[in-house]
């Protein structure tokens, strides 16, 4: 028959009552140990009788239960606490018994035993609350406690770094000893960054103030240290190499910029800047350092048409567009022949001033996506060329869009694949409008670009 709703509201405050006037006794029974056993005897009949009292509703070895424990001492807070709230008598729970001595197997004949460590002299249990007790009246029984689960205290890895695959690499390949140069605002410090060095092109150090070099730093090398979040490449060396002040700049210290990368080995630049007009002097120099062993990734830009901008456009270059969570091309996303990968660019969580943590949105948050599973390729094989990295890059992104490379996608998602040898370079073919540049009878000409985002 089934018991009414009151009657089990009923058995259930019994049973916390139960418990709770366990754990009293107990209390008292520590009190008994130092006045004697003849107050023990007494107190022991007393709680006997108030049991009866409560004419609970329980099996036939319940009175078993009301013997003299001191479960104060032997049960921690969340163990006595699960007495406390009256478990059913049918419950198996897992717990942790520690002897005084030694491990007596024949005391634990009751429950079930799962793992024995004779120098802790611990024993792994699992039995019901009635079976715990029992043990606890065990005068060889220092301490019982429930079993708890532990977890590990890791940061959080964000949607997008997981689209790259990049967390499943991290025990083997971190990008340690791998040299990334930001071309940004610079960064600032954070306890989610490692700054191994840097250079100031536009002022006497190259710390972050504008807060956009530091949230592109964080996407491509966010440390692992257990707090925070991560970035694609946590132990990559992350250089500051600060070509603007705010949210604009000149040609010209973008051109300083990549010098100072080249004159001091650096593996990867990122560069999550743009600008419209062709330059042949900055494209010269691009494809010094590309010549020299340096990869270039720079972001597509955020026209959201299909103009993709300087530098990323040049062929020295790896032209990066964003998607968002659903793998669809962001609609902010520059397109275009040049596009060559995609990362996720969409509402990214990344390092920020003042030793925090923002969201933002654009092709900037893109390039570093590339930058940093380069630097995990790279530091997997150290002797592969700028040149093998990027044909691996393109040969391991996950097809989007049109299949093959189209103008929306570029070959695909960028993903780690650190097992496959495919490093065959596939041949494009580049158009670039030609300018005269040289002079215009003008003196002192300057080129202005802008963070693409």
């Amino acid at each position: 028959m089934r018991q009414s709703k009151t009657m089990r509201k009923e058995k259930r405050a019994n049973r916390i009552l139960y418990f709770t006037i366990l754990l009293m006794s107990a209390v008292i029974a520590a009190t008994v140990l130092v006045v004697g056993t003849d107050n023990g005897s007494k107190i022991n009949r007393d709680y006997e009788t108030i049991n009866e009292s409560l004419n609970l509703e329980s099996n036939e070895n319940a009175t078993n239960l009301n013997s003299n424990i001191a479960i104060g001492k032997k049960f921690n807070v969340e163990t006595e606490k699960y007495f406390q709230s009256g478990p059913d008598n049918g419950e198996k729970r897992e717990y942790l018994v520690r002897f005084s001595r030694k491990i007596d197997d024949r005391k634990l004949s009751k429950v079930r035993l799962e793992m024995k460590n004779q120098k802790q002299t611990l024993a792994k249990i699992k039995g019901t609350p009635e079976d715990v007790l029992q043990l606890a009246e065990d005068g060889e029984i220092s301490n019982i406690e429930l079993d708890q689960d532990i977890r590990i205290q890791e940061e959080s890895i964000p949607w997008n770094i997981i689209a790259t695959k990049s967390h499943k690499t991290w025990n083997i390949a971190n990008g340690s000893g791998i040299k990334i140069a930001v071309l940004d605002t610079g960064i600032a410090p954070h306890d989610d960054l490692s700054i191994a060095g840097g250079v100031n092109i536009v002022g006497s150090d190259y710390y972050d103030t504008n807060g956009h070099g530091t949230s592109v730093a964080g996407v491509a090398a966010a440390t692992l240290n257990g707090k925070g979040l991560v970035g694609v490449s946590p132990a990559a060396d992350l250089y500051s190499v600060r070509i603007m002040q705010d949210s604009s700049g000149s040609l010209s210290d973008a051109i300083s910029g990549m010098q100072w990368a080249m004159d001091n080995n650096m593996s990867i630049v990122s560069m999550s800047f743009g600008f419209d007009s062709y330059s042949q002097i900055f494209k010269d120099a691009l494809d010094e350092a590309y010549a020299n062993g340096i990869l270039l990734v720079a972001a597509s830009g955020n026209n959201g048409n299909d103009n993709i901008l300087y530098p990323a456009a040049y062929s020295s270059v790896i032209a990066v567009g964003a998607i968002d969570s659903n793998n669809n091309l962001a609609s902010f996303s520059s397109f275009g022949f040049e596009q060559e990968l995609v990362a996720p660019g969409a509402s990214i969580n990344s390092t920020s001033l003042k030793n925090g943590y923002s969201v933002s949105s654009g092709t900037s948050m893109a390039a570093p996506h590339v930058a940093g599973v380069a630097a995990l390729i790279k530091s997997f094989n150290n002797s592969l060329s700028n040149e093998e990295i990027r044909a691996k890059l393109r040969n391991d992104a996950l097809d989007l869009g049109a299949s093959g490379k189209d103008n929306y996608y570029g070959y695909g998602l960028v993903q780690v694949n650190l097992t496959a040898n495919n490093f065959a370079m596939t041949n494009d073919s580049y158009f670039y409008e030609i300018f005269n540049i040289s002079d215009y009878g003008l003196s002192n000409v300057s080129y202005h670009f802008w963070t693409s985002g």
